[in-house]
């Protein structure tokens, strides 16, 4: 059994490799708040007087970055963004988990489908010259939209869930 490096009492359950620390539950989740606070703080990226668009996919990441904003900075004014991008046996079930992430922080959801609002999906770019490169061109479609409901809600910044993986996923793509 290993024991955490932080509290030395709880079974570590998380094993963080970059910083080569295994933490427990309760650790783990101090250390995340703590990196989150400071970046939010360190980076000035938003105040109390800015209303904050954070986008949900309904995956984890999304929510995770929900929860610990809401946790943290509570007298910030959030309103969470899904895009259905109306991929078949996929969109409406991510919709459904948005809905409920929202409404268990008590957060207004807008949500922007994509077919019934522009008459497309993301499904339909297999039927084009961007077959391809259909992640390249989600993206793009992603970040248009979630861009323009933030502004079309008055939100002064937009917050995503992003990790290191999409990150080199993108440079793959």
């Amino acid at each position: 059994m290993v024991i955490c490096a932080a509290c030395k009492k709880a079974e570590a359950e998380i094993r963080l490799d970059y910083a080569k620390r295994s933490l427990c539950r309760d650790c783990f989740t101090l250390f995340f708040e703590r990196k989150v606070r400071n970046a939010v703080l360190k980076y000035h990226m938003f105040s109390v007087k800015d209303k904050v668009a954070v986008a949900v996919s309904g995956g984890k990441d999304s929510g995770a970055l929900l929860a610990v904003l809401k946790r943290l900075f509570p007298r910030v004014e959030m309103v969470a963004v899904h895009l259905n991008l109306g991929i078949e046996g996929y969109s409406d079930g991510c919709e459904e988990i948005a809905k409920k992430i929202a409404k268990a922080y008590d957060i207004e959801l807008i949500v922007c489908n994509l077919r019934k609002a522009y008459g497309f999906s993301i499904s339909d770019f297999r039927k084009t010259r961007f077959s391809r490169k259909i992640c390249a061109s989600c993206g793009v479609v992603k970040r248009y939209l979630l861009n323009k409901t933030a502004l079309e809600v008055d939100a002064a910044k937009l917050a995503t869930g992003h990790n290191l993986d999409d990150f080199v996923g993108v440079l793959f793509n």
